[in-house]
């Protein structure tokens, strides 16, 4: 058996790869021999069907500014990319893929539907600009069941012709609530998980959600827990400024390291001195070197001598690193809180107009 047949060949998505497919999708016998005369001019391409290819990496679409529909469903595309030319997309089919986050759709202005169904998403996010989206399908991904989540849910009612919507398949769709009050604040909504949202299910739902009260306790909820990550990330930085402070002078050691020398070179003087003075020095001495030890008072005061000017230049050389370090430290401390505490408000504040939006 010829296995060679089952080995794993990825579609890498390069102009000849892309032209092929083109030359695949409908052009019928004549466009094939007029495309093949001409050219393939991708800019006249409106739909492109890019399915069941185990593509890796979106890539090479640049040219495609015509198209309107755009399949790149059951992949192996982990990263969103690659479309931002794409502006007069309306199509937009990413299910089955390993997604595990909304990026890169930000110029699709003009999106309709949007499928990103089977995926790793675990946040409805970055999505703002699509306001012309009416289908739009997450299925079966990992939203999460809580506040902040439902919250982000409903974030998409700023799409107001958006009338159906599934998250079927996330944790998030096992809570009624959510359901109940995606049907109360959508009111275009027709179709919630594939199932028709029926005037009289609408109603039940906003009877039972006519009271205020869930959303705005949901919310205060919210807010709390902002709150509470703000001050916990504003901890955090304290704690990391803290550390930097501290472990920044961990390099200077010199010190140390001289008495340590100082004292295993005293430790060998006077052992050679004792020998000197009994006679037991070896051989190989020089005349002069065993000279010099005879006169214990005078060795001792050169080492002495010698480590207190070792010490001298380690502390002038220390003052001088220290001094540099302290003015780097300083800069880069109060760059590095600064910048952190300025994050950490951005993000606070972005989260806070989310929910107000909801209000």
């Amino acid at each position: 058996m010829d296995w060679s047949s089952f080995i794993f060949k990825p579609f890498v998505m390069d102009k000849e790869s892309l032209q092929k497919v083109v030359l695949e999708q409908g052009l019928g016998d004549q466009g094939e021999r007029i495309a093949k005369m001409e050219g393939i001019q991708f800019s006249d391409v409106h739909e492109l069907s890019l399915g069941y290819k185990d593509i890796l990496k979106i890539d090479h679409l640049w040219e495609f500014t015509s198209l309107t529909k755009l399949e790149l469903n059951s992949n192996l595309i982990k990263k969103i990319e690659g479309l931002d030319r794409l502006t007069n997309l309306t199509w937009l089919d990413l299910s089955f893929n390993k997604i595990e986050k909304i990026v890169g759709l930000e110029t699709l202005k003009n999106l309709e539907l949007l499928n990103l169904s089977n995926n790793k998403i675990s946040v409805i996010e970055n999505m703002d600009t699509l306001e012309k989206l009416t289908i739009f399908s997450i299925a079966d991904n990992l939203l999460e069941n809580s506040n902040l989540m439902h919250l982000k849910v409903l974030s998409l009612r700023r799409f107001k012709n958006l009338f159906s919507l599934n998250i079927s398949g996330n944790p998030l769709s096992k809570d009624e609530d959510c359901k109940y009050l995606i049907a109360a604040n959508f009111p275009k909504l027709k179709y919630l998980n594939c199932r028709y949202l029926d005037e009289k299910t609408v109603s039940i739902n906003c009877d039972e959600l006519s009271d205020p009260e869930p959303l705005t306790d949901k919310i205060n909820v919210c807010i709390d827990e902002i709150q509470q990550l703000r001050e916990s990330l504003l901890m955090l930085e304290f704690e990391l400024i803290s550390q930097m402070e501290v472990s920044i002078y961990d390099c200077l050691f010199c010190r140390d390291l001289e008495n340590e020398y100082n004292e295993k070179v005293r430790n060998v003087a006077v052992a050679t001195l004792e020998k000197v003075a009994k006679g037991n020095v070896e051989e190989d001495m020089p005349e002069d070197v065993r000279m010099l030890f005879m006169d214990k008072d005078n060795v001792m005061d050169v080492l002495a001598t010698c480590h207190n000017n070792h010490v001298l230049a380690i502390s002038d050389r220390e003052t001088h690193l220290i001094t540099r370090l302290n003015d780097w430290k300083d800069g880069l401390i109060k760059a590095r809180n600064r910048m952190g505490i300025s994050d950490i408000n951005s993000y606070v504040d972005y989260l806070m107009e989310q929910l107000n939006e909801l209000q």
